[in-house]
């Protein structure tokens, strides 16, 4: 039994990991969650999306070939309307300044040719 389980690192709350599976009758199952339902042929594949915190035991089973994987999985923290707001207007002043900069130059070279 082959398998894949991607991100490793960096497991956020709200993003997905991937789960691919190669086996004659691969099954997935995740402590406290229950079984996975596996899609595919050749290669099967499962996308779990995790909303709370902590350390999940995936468990991957084909016959009597048992294989453990341990995740911990973090908060995914979101900025706050003021901080995203003041990134945004920082880039706005930096991109207005550029666009100043670019046709106060343009005008220069207009009036220097004449």
């Amino acid at each position: 039994m082959n398998y894949k389980i991607y991100p490793k690192t960096n497991l956020r709350t709200s993003v997905p990991i991937n789960i691919e599976v190669e086996g004659k009758n691969p099954r997935v199952d995740v402590e406290g969650i229950g079984r996975i339902e596996l899609k595919g042929s050749e290669i099967k594949k499962a996308q779990i999306y995790f909303s709370l915190p902590g350390e999940y035991k995936i468990t991957l089973t084909d016959g009597e070939l048992i294989k453990e994987e341990v995740l911990s999985v973090d908060q995914q923290v979101y900025l706050s309307f003021k901080n995203e707001f003041g990134v945004f207007f920082i880039l706005f002043l930096v991109v207005m300044g550029g666009i100043i900069l670019w046709t106060r130059k343009i005008m220069q070279n207009k009036t220097e040719k004449t």
